[in-house]
Formats: C-alpha cells, sequence, structure tokens
C-alpha cells in the first residue's frame, strides 16, 4: 500500500489515499454540557457527568435527573442526539461512547462534551480513533492544567485525524470488532481459570489447616496443585 508523509510529527506516515481532517470539519457540532448544574428531579432528563461515560458505554443507571425545562434552556439549540459521541473533558480525559436512542434525552455537565460526525466519518470509526493511543497521547500533551486536568473543546475542535474513505472505515470497524470481541473472550477465559484457581486454594487452605490433608506427603498436594493449574 502506497503510504505518505502526514505532516504531522506525532503521527508519521499514512495509507496515500488518506486525509487528515481537522474534528471541525468532521464534526457538525462540537460542544460541551451545562455550566451551571440545575436542580435535581425525582424524574425528568437523564443528567451525567464523567463517571458516567467509561468503556465505550454509558451508565444512564446511575443518572440523576434534571427537570424538562432546565434542560430545554440548558440546551436551546443544540441538544445532543443518537449517533453523537460523548468524550470526557475534564478529570478522567478522554473516555467517550455513542449516544443511542435509550440514552435520550440526556444532558451532561460541561465536563463531557458531545460532537456530531458528518458523512465523512463514521461515529464508530471516530469512537475507535478517540480510544486509540495516539489520542491518548495527544491528550497527554494538551492537557491544561489550569484548575485541573482538561482539554478545551477549541483545541479539540483543531485537532486532526487521518481519515479513509467511509468503505474503508466500515471494513476497520468491523475487523476491531471481531478482534476485540475474540479479546474479550480470551480475558473472560483467563478471568474464570483464575476464578477457579482462587477457589482451590481457598478450599486448599481450609483442607489444611483442618487436618483434611496430611501437609507432610507434599507430593500429593504438588501434584494437586499441578492438576488444577492445567
Amino acid at each position: 500500500m502506497p503510504i505518505k508523509p502526514s505532516g504531522i510529527q506525532w503521527l508519521g506516515e499514512i495509507p496515500a489515499h488518506w486525509e487528515i481532517l481537522p474534528m471541525k470539519k468532521l464534526c457538525s457540532v462540537i460542544k460541551d454540557g451545562l455550566h451551571q448544574t440545575p436542580p435535581k428531579v425525582d424524574e425528568g432528563v437523564k443528567f451525567i457527568s464523567t463517571q458516567h461515560v467509561r468503556n465505550r458505554t454509558i451508565d444512564i443507571n446511575k443518572a440523576t435527573y434534571i427537570s424538562f425545562e432546565d434542560y430545554q434552556a440548558g440546551h436551546p439549540k443544540i441538544a445532543p442526539i443518537v449517533g453523537d459521541v460523548l468524550i470526557t473533558l475534564v478529570g478522567s480525559i478522554g473516555f467517550a461512547a455513542i449516544l443511542k436512542e435509550e440514552h435520550l434525552p440526556l444532558s451532561c455537565t460541561r465536563h463531557v462534551g458531545y460532537v456530531r460526525p458528518t458523512e465523512q466519518i463514521l461515529p464508530e470509526y471516530l469512537l475507535n480513533y478517540i480510544d486509540s493511543a495516539i489520542f491518548k497521547a495527544w491528550i497527554d500533551n494538551n492537557i491544561s492544567q489550569i484548575a485541573q486536568p482538561s482539554i478545551y473543546l477549541r483545541v479539540l475542535a483543531t485537532h486532526t485525524i487521518p481519515t479513509p474513505p467511509l468503505s474503508e472505515q466500515e471494513e476497520i470497524v468491523a475487523c476491531l470488532d471481531r478482534e476485540s470481541k475474540q479479546i474479550d473472550q480470551a480475558i473472560a477465559k483467563a478471568e474464570k481459570e483464575i476464578e477457579l484457581i482462587q477457589e482451590y486454594r481457598t478450599t486448599l487452605i481450609s483442607d489444611a489447616v483442618t487436618g483434611k490433608i496430611d501437609v507432610r506427603e507434599t507430593s500429593a498436594v504438588e501434584t494437586t496443585l499441578t492438576t488444577a493449574a492445567i
């Protein structure tokens, strides 16, 4: 595959047919949430902050609520919609998730931003890019430390993103989905094996201290441990 210099030191070379575009050209909306937190109510519009956006998901079960009137006042023109990508901007920076129908209506604090991908970039591709080591490294080099660690919207808007054609974006997203599922399955299997070994250790300790195992016969214990490890 032909490659070309990206013109960006931290990015290096990219495929020759890819573009380098700033976020403000790839997203029609780049906004943050409410700068003043409205009073909480028992029912209404879901209201989240940075702690609700983790691991590509939005934990709406732990969201608080604000009134619909405060929601309309806080987002008079551009409220978050399906397909927007949320990104945490303050404190724990760089966590992201895609808004889905079940999340709406939704509002957020100013510590959470939302960007609206245009037809040039898939929300899923943008989410993967935000979750990449390259973007995390860029964040580390552009954090403001005036009050607490944060990324300003104007800085985010100028950040340039390697952008392949849409068809290739779809292929990249599909490939990452497949590989991620395999990795998740491997992690789940390893965690189960660890859990079983820990359970065996607990049982072994109980049996040893209650005399159910004769520890003088160490070969028997070692054999059992080896079998459990396998």
